[in-house]
């Protein structure tokens, strides 16, 4: 699996030196929950051991430099006290501290993220984050995980004692309902999405500048502009929320889409939202025929 800037790709024990020169930095590995590395020596035995399943562990390779700098991978929730549902797998990450606030972390969770939808039938994901490491929670929200509104405290955790936990969650969507808005439109083409899954400032505030002119406002600022789309699962839809009206008129009557809806060949909303646009329309036909069939 890779991007642009990083690969992840299973750990060997060629990577115990690098591996011990991050993992020995204090202010990593207490952070995530685990102690500092001691010796090159613990490093290899980690890789062997705790980074030895290659379908679930991964190291983060930086293509520019060819060096593992931190870790992604999920696996069983049993071993910690966060309250997991039934099965219900537990994601873990740690990126070394010269590589913090490059969004790396977030790059590299997206791309787990997508190879779990794509190769499992996982429903849902749980994680945490001590609350005195706010930057860990900013990156599991960025990836569409949601506050449980739990705390918890895990003493197997390194320095766990006495540090609440705050947990989080992502129900897992399948593919159409990622892709396709209640009204049909395809938001894998929408600007503020792809403008959050690029985590492009730049990007959001031109976002924003267009669509206040689109809507005569002045409020929607850069920093509303952060969508996974109007179907996702807590993540923040301002224009979904606060001025489209069809995602409310859709969740309030119990559909799904406006697929669903009798009115949807007379329904002004709809009309005003998506207009002539013939993908939309097209893919509200697909969502009525999956109905249909169900």
């Amino acid at each position: 699996m890779d991007t642009n800037r990083i690969i992840l790709r299973p750990w060997c024990d060629s990577d115990a030196e690098v591996l011990y020169k991050w993992a020995s930095d204090p202010d990593v590995g207490p952070r995530a929950g685990w102690a500092p590395h001691q010796s090159v020596e613990e490093s290899l035995e980690i890789i062997r051991t705790v980074f030895n399943d290659a379908l679930h562990t991964w190291a983060i390779e930086l293509k520019e430099t060819g060096e593992a700098i931190g870790a992604m991978g999920y696996g069983p929730s049993c071993e910690c006290d966060l309250p997991a549902r039934e099965g219900e797998p537990l994601i873990g990450y740690w990126v070394a501290k010269p590589y913090w606030n490059k969004g790396i972390c977030t790059e590299a969770l997206r791309l787990m993220l997508d190879h779990i939808r794509e190769t499992t039938d996982i429903k849902s994901l749980i994680s945490g984050h001590f609350v005195d490491n706010p930057a860990s929670g900013r990156v599991m929200e960025k990836c569409g995980f949601v506050p449980t509104g739990e705390t918890c405290i895990d003493e197997k955790q390194y320095q766990g004692m006495g540090r609440p936990i705050r947990v989080l969650r992502l129900v897992i969507k399948t593919n159409m309902d990622k892709m396709i808005g209640y009204c049909g439109i395809n938001c894998e083409k929408c600007e503020a999405r792809i403008a959050t899954i690029k985590d492009d400032d730049k990007m959001r505030e031109e976002v924003s500048r267009k669509w206040c002119e689109l809507f005569h406002t002045d409020i929607i600022t850069p920093d509303k502009i952060n969508c996974t789309g109007c179907r996702g699962d807590g993540v923040k839809y301002f224009f979904c929320n606060e001025l489209c009206e069809i995602k409310p008129c859709v969740t309030s009557k119990g559909y799904g889409s406006c697929a669903e809806c009798a009115e949807i060949d007379s329904c002004t909303k709809l009309a005003a939202e998506i207009g002539n646009n013939e993908d939309a329309r097209n893919n509200l036909k697909h969502l009525i025929k999956r109905e249909q069939n169900k």
